[in-house]
């Protein structure tokens, strides 16, 4: 137990009591070490979290994009856009696989979507040699057991 000074009437007082004995203004709760300590941990660890996850989001969004790739990614992008609007009903369409050569130039589209008589027709369709085509050989020729990339991040941009 240690002596302070009254900050009202500058008697001494002990540390430990509440108020002053000769004019009774109340003594300031000083904070323990280990309190501020715990607090200083707690705030030092929502910073190391704030500035890792900006540190994160930055490094992610300075990727270097592959030219080949992006025009790919394209290219499909739009023959399922044209593809869409062809449709009865477009807000019905599930794409179930889309899949493209490395350069864009056949793009293959499974789908269902809703018929005029409001059932769920499955439908394939080619890309290739610039016209969009529907035939089953078409498909066979071009798509069927192909190793094509995969272009499931299409259906999102969509």
């Amino acid at each position: 137990m240690s002596l302070v000074i009254c900050n009202e009437c500058g008697n001494k007082i002990s540390t430990k009591a509440n108020a002053c004995p000769q004019c009774g203004a109340k003594t300031k709760n000083k904070t323990k070490t280990s309190t501020k300590l715990i607090a200083g941990f707690f705030g030092l660890a929502a910073l190391m979290s704030i500035v890792g996850h900006n540190l994160k989001a930055d490094s992610t969004s300075k990727q270097p994009v592959d030219p080949v790739a992006e025009v790919r990614f394209q290219k499909t992008v739009m023959v399922a856009k044209s593809v869409k609007a062809s449709l009865r009903n477009p807000e019905s369409v599930v794409w179930n696989n889309i899949l493209a050569n490395d350069e864009g130039s056949v793009v293959c589209i499974e789908y269902r979507a809703q018929n005029g008589f409001g059932g769920m027709n499955l439908e394939q369709i080619t890309y290739a040699k610039g016209k969009l085509q529907k035939s089953a050989t078409v498909w066979n020729k071009n798509c069927a057991n192909k190793m094509m990339n995969n272009m499931k991040n299409v259906k999102y941009a969509l």
